[in-house]
């Protein structure tokens, strides 16, 4: 944005450069120009940088980012890359007014000639944005947007911290990450993980790492230290960077990944954008399975659920229902105790509506599952899409009294005419947390049909065996209810706890939900 009307030129120009340089529009004689005045005068550099942190948040308030397929497909999960829509305007405005304001009071403050100048900290990177941070050595909470960093160490326990460099780069960390700043436009990352967003003017950027050193040539990347794994991962996205070490001196083009371990061993891997999404490793590994649905509820807001795996589709709460954060939950979630980790809470008089997805028909492979923490004494439906009023058309999978689960799936239930129908042997046990999984083949047989309990196969009860005719309904995919708008519908809600709901169509293997069962933050 180019500040007009001014009676100051040098800020004007600093101002229009500054916005050419965010949309990588410097040309070689403005950037000559621009490095010029910045080299020579304090207050411009001031300024400038507020300049590039306005155009970083306007950027991130109002569009979705493009670092990569994956992160843009799921931009709706962490709000550090993309606010929601309805926040982007007022946070959009906040923004621009806090680097607005910061920027005037850099230019205008009294300058006292007669005093010999006071030494200052030399700042060289900027905390812009944040989501669900938490730092190590931080008693007083000064790491929060806004914040100046020297050169030192940063220490993020878990959660997202986007930094903007002195040079102009963006860089996220992501979850728990320990990174030495060492100068405006370098640092050396001693485990975690790291994406960087490199504008022109900050081409040479440079990631040092126990394994390697990582210069930027106009990229977006990622690197990886895993210090159980001993090695380090670079990850290109777009351009290309230069990979330094006593054993390596080569270039890696976007579409390339490569790991260097302690020995110096460089080896070719596939690159993995799923590892820079911002958020807990059972999210990123989950959506490398590819589901056609994923509510895990930790991105909930005003009653609209994300869908993370179709950010375009998310789903309703409707009636009552609680969020449980982490240190709330009962038993201790597998997926976390973290205050950012949330559970859906259901008593009997809520549910979600996620839409028109799951629509199968008996001949269809698909795989529904989720965390759940259940009572007994009542008949309840996990999730579904089922339309009583049809009879019974769709599949649901369901507990009764006892705790004893189903999964069915029918085209007629009366008379035990065209309807699939398999039991657990024993009941789901209450009060805990436990992930079921059900999946279907599509052969329109029971045989086809597999439950998971934590992951293992179990044996099933199979109770009818003689699906005929189609199975699609017109109405929701729903969690905690049969989706259907009669009384019967509404039927055995759940009243108990859910989390971390997936929906497939395809049947998953062995492999697939044991992993789902057992992945940690």
């Amino acid at each position: 944005m180019t500040a007009r009307g001014s009676d100051n030129p040098t800020r004007d120009r600093v101002a229009e450069l500054a916005s050419r340089a965010a949309d990588d529009a410097l040309n070689d004689r403005e950037m000559a120009e621009l490095n010029a005045i910045l080299d020579t005068d304090d207050d411009a550099r001031a300024y400038y940088v507020a300049c590039i942190h306005t155009h970083t948040a306007l950027r991130m308030a109002l569009s979705r980012t493009d670092q990569t397929i994956a992160l843009e497909r799921h931009a709706q999960i962490f709000p550090a890359r993309a606010p929601r829509p309805y926040l982007r305007y007022a946070a959009a405005a906040a923004l621009l007014l806090f680097a607005s304001v910061t920027a005037a009071l850099m230019w205008q403050a009294p300058r006292h000639t007669t005093a010999p100048p006071v030494a200052r900290p030399v700042t060289v990177a900027t905390i812009v944005n944040t989501d669900s941070a938490r730092w190590a050595d931080d008693a007083a909470g000064i790491l929060v947007p806004g914040a100046e960093i020297e050169a030192g160490p940063l220490r993020l326990e878990s959660g997202v911290a986007q930094l903007v460099m002195r040079s102009g780069a963006v860089v996220d960390l992501i979850g728990k990450t320990t990174v030495q700043i060492t100068g405006p436009n370098s640092g050396r990352l001693e485990s975690g993980r790291l994406f960087a967003h490199v504008p022109p003017q900050a081409v040479g950027f440079t990631v040092t790492t126990p394994h390697t050193t990582v210069t930027d040539l106009g990229t977006e990347f990622g690197v990886d230290v895993d210090t159980a794994r001993a090695d380090t991962q670079v990850h290109v996205f777009k351009g290309r960077v230069q990979m330094v070490a006593p054993r390596i001196d080569q270039t890696l083009d976007a579409g390339h990944a490569t790991a260097i371990n302690d020995a110096g061993d460089a080896s070719v891997i596939t690159p993995d954008p799923f590892l820079f999404m911002p958020g807990p490793a059972y999210a990123a590994d989950v959506l490398r399975s590819r589901p056609i649905g994923y509510w895990r509820f930790d991105e909930t807001r005003d009653d609209v659920v994300a869908n993370l795996a179709d950010p375009d589709r998310p789903a309703k709460i409707v009636g009552q229902s609680q969020l449980l954060r982490g240190p709330e939950l009962e038993d201790a979630n597998p997926i976390g105790a973290e205050e950012t980790n949330r559970a859906l809470r259901l008593t009997g008089h809520g549910y979600v509506d996620t839409g028109d997805i799951g629509n199968f028909e008996r001949t269809d492979a698909f795989s529904m599952g989720a965390w759940v923490r259940v009572t007994h004494g009542l008949q309840q439906n996990l999730m579904g899409r089922m339309d009583a009023n049809a009879n019974y058309r769709g599949y649901d999978l369901q507990m009764i009294q006892n705790g004893d689960l189903y999964f069915q799936l029918i085209s007629q239930y009366a008379a035990g005419l065209g309807c699939i129908e398999v039991q657990l042997p024993q009941p789901l046990p209450a009060g805990a947390w436990r992930h079921v999984l059900v999946t279907y083949d599509g052969s329109g047989k029971a045989a086809g049909v597999r439950m998971y309990l934590d992951g293992e196969p179990q044996d099933v009860i199979i109770r009818r065996d003689n699906l005929r005719d189609t199975t699609r309904v017109n109405l929701p995919f729903t969690i905690g209810r049969r989706s259907s708008s009669g009384p019967r519908g509404f039927m055995g809600p759940l009243n108990g706890n859910i989390d971390e709901v997936v929906l497939y169509d395809r049947a998953l293997t062995p492999e697939e939900a044991r992993t789902l069962a057992t992945l940690k933050p």
